[in-house]
């Protein structure tokens, strides 16, 4: 069973994790987004996603989508990611998860209804 992953910026990080992923057993590049839609482009084909979100909510909302790297800047790694588990996306984050302890510690609200870790 193959994994559709999709990653969510398009800096250093993430070309070094889509260089990486073709590597990794039943794992496929299935879409990716940006800061703007051309970057978001180039990357994908320079890394062969066949699709290309405008927003991050829209990668959210791609059904084909399993799981998403969290690669943009460190202060948005956690809004983004909670972004992706309360669409029901497993996330692999970049680090850091957080810029502090209380960032990941304030209430639990943000949590999606179901597990998806």
């Amino acid at each position: 069973m193959t994994t559709h992953w999709g990653i969510l910026s398009t800096g250093h990080i993430a070309e070094s994790f889509a260089r990486d992923l073709p590597n990794v057993a039943d794992a496929r590049l299935v879409a990716v987004t940006s800061r703007t839609v051309e970057r978001a482009e180039q990357f994908a084909t320079r890394f062969g996603a066949p699709r290309v979100h405008p927003t991050l909510e829209a990668l959210a909302a791609d059904p084909d989508v399993e799981v998403v790297y969290v690669a943009g800047v460190h202060p948005v790694h956690h809004d983004h990611a909670i972004a992706m588990m309360r669409a029901g996306k497993h996330v692999l984050v970049e680090k850091p998860l957080a810029m502090s302890p209380a960032e990941v510690t304030r209430p639990r609200n943000w949590l999606p209804s179901k597990s998806t870790w």
